[in-house]
């Protein structure tokens, strides 16, 4: 009896032994310590939570590894260091690694959970969440909660109203919701369910469909009444990206609310529309060899230029690319295969590959480099 006890004990220190070796060896981490620096004039983002911010010279990067080495980290010119752990689920037979996205709201870094509604704020020195909601959002009755988004570094809610939840009705309407630091406030009610909007500056813009027709318009936050731009004719808009005195109009060729099954074989385009005129010109489609297939497509629009990537899971033509407006012309930066970006500063566009290795380009497409991974 006292040989298996000790045959067991051994098992038992090797395997804690193998456990650790495994932690150490598949620890991310920066790639270039000596010349690494987080650099240039940080701008204002747009989009939805993160998983990747920048305050101060550091960066901070939700890495999506193994059970062992997710969480999120500190990077910067000292090092990188994990601050937080991932949280697992072993619900079914293979673990769940689950992050909460990043949003640096003043000088606080905010955690939005994915459960709607709440949002935490994160202490980056002790990687300590509090346990109570830093920001809060309560639905009225018979409003939807629909997402929450981020322009020039303020938090948006949008919601739905509908009269009756299980038809449409044309008394529906939407709701923009603006956090103001003691609560959200209604900065926007809109005439009608809104199928995607965007903001630049101090105005709205803003797609309805009716009767089959997509309609664009614009309002500023210190007016109640909407201007009508033009009709779109694009059968599924999926997303806006606003500049000066134009819009970038992300459409495709099928619904992709369908459930998993509609990605398959959608196509991802891209126009321009510039509002003074009212002229189209399409950047991106299947007709200049760039198909943005897959689940989703991530873009970010920054001084008037269109940064766009696709999600590669369901693609064979990978990269990251940036339509210039003032060149008229479309850049690939990176031909790597990448699954999300980020623009953070003046200098650097980052994104990660399918591996979660962390990239930043520089913004002329001339420097590639490793950070993180």
């Amino acid at each position: 009896m006292k040989k298996y006890i000790i045959i067991a004990l051994i098992v038992v220190c090797l395997l804690g032994i193998s456990i650790v070796a495994l932690l150490y060896l598949n620890t991310p981490k920066l790639y270039d310590r000596d010349s690494f620096k987080v650099d240039g004039r940080v701008c204002n983002v747009n989009g939805e939570f993160f998983d990747l911010i920048r305050k101060d010279d550091r960066l901070y990067y939700n890495y999506y590894g193994n059970i062992f080495n997710s969480g999120t980290y500190e990077i910067s010119s000292q090092g990188s260091r994990k601050i937080r752990n991932a949280d697992v689920s072993f619900m079914s037979f293979m673990p769940t690694i689950f992050m909460e996205s990043l949003l640096q709201y003043n000088d606080k870094v905010i955690m939005s959970p994915n459960t709607d509604n709440e949002f935490f704020s994160l202490n980056i020195e002790t990687g300590y969440c509090s346990s109570k909601p830093e920001i809060c959002f309560y639905c009225n009755q018979n409003e939807e909660y629909i997402s929450e988004n981020v322009f020039d570094n303020e938090i948006y809610v949008l919601t739905n109203y509908s009269h009756n939840i299980y038809k449409d009705s044309d008394n529906d309407f939407s709701k923009l919701y603006k956090y103001t630091g003691k609560g959200f406030k209604c900065v926007y009610e809109f005439n009608g369910i809104i199928t995607c909007y965007s903001i630049y500056e101090n105005s709205i813009f803003w797609v309805t469909k009716k009767d089959g027709t997509n309609n664009l318009y614009k309002c500023d936050f210190n007016s109640d009444k909407g201007e009508f731009i033009t009709d779109l004719d694009y059968p599924y808009i999926e997303s806006l990206y606003c500049g000066k005195n134009s819009v970038y109009i992300c459409y495709t060729n099928k619904d992709t609310n369908e459930g998993i099954s509609a990605f398959e074989n959608v196509n991802y385009n891209f126009d321009l529309l510039n509002i003074k005129s009212g002229k189209h010109t399409n950047i991106i489609s299947k007709d200049n060899n760039i198909w943005l297939g897959g689940t989703g497509v991530v873009a970010i629009c920054y001084k008037n230029d269109l940064y766009v990537c696709s999600d590669m899971k369901r693609t064979t033509k990978g990269g990251l690319y940036v339509y210039s407006m003032n060149e008229s012309r479309l850049k690939q930066l990176s031909d790597i295969k990448v699954s999300n970006m980020w623009v953070l500063d003046n200098k650097y566009v980052y994104f990660s590959d399918e591996n979660k290795t962390l990239y930043r380009v520089t913004q002329d497409g001339n420097t590639t480099e490793k950070v993180f991974g």
